[in-house]
């Protein structure tokens, strides 16, 4: 291990066992935020920029497209990651339901990805030529997959928040 990793690490433990965020270090346990109140944040805030890129789909690039589908994969895993929090009964079903379109809308927003990337992975294996290659990437359907996709953030965003 060399001395920068080495000092990192070091650095790293004293902070964590000494730091000023701890109670007793400068820190009262009131600047703490309770775990329940930092993931409704945190998801809040995935919510929000989720919105924010996922407005007009059919009005954005490509590449904005793959940063909602971005977005929306670590705004699932989030909801994935901080749900125990929220296991009352209303908060599981909440979840589940949330969960469930979240999925759909990275399905959709997965197959947008595909049809926008394939000609390039077509490309790169020599198979450009090929003449099943239509079949493969078929651009008349961008438009269906963009309202489709668009739907999918609509209603995911009109889902009930299961944190709040």
């Amino acid at each position: 291990m060399c001395s920068r990793t080495r000092a990192l690490l070091l650095d790293l433990l004293q902070w964590l066992e000494c730091g000023e965020y701890l109670p007793g270090n400068g820190a009262s346990s009131a600047d703490i935020p309770k775990a329940r109140d930092f993931a409704a944040g945190a998801l809040e805030k995935q919510r929000r920029r989720l919105k924010r890129d996922g407005k007009a789909l059919a009005e954005v690039d490509d590449e904005h497209r793959h940063e909602v589908r971005k977005d929306a994969k670590k705004f699932r895993y989030a909801a994935e990651f901080f749900g125990s929090l929220f296991n009352d009964k209303r908060g599981s079903r909440r979840q589940k339901k949330f969960v469930v379109a979240m999925e759909v809308l990275q399905d959709d927003l997965g197959a947008l990805n595909d049809l926008a990337t394939g000609p390039d992975v077509l490309v790169r294996h020599g198979l450009d030529q090929h003449p099943a290659r239509d079949t493969v990437v078929f651009h008349a359907e961008k438009d269906k997959l963009i309202e489709t996709a668009q739907a999918s953030v609509d209603e995911m965003l009109d889902a009930k928040r299961f944190w709040g």
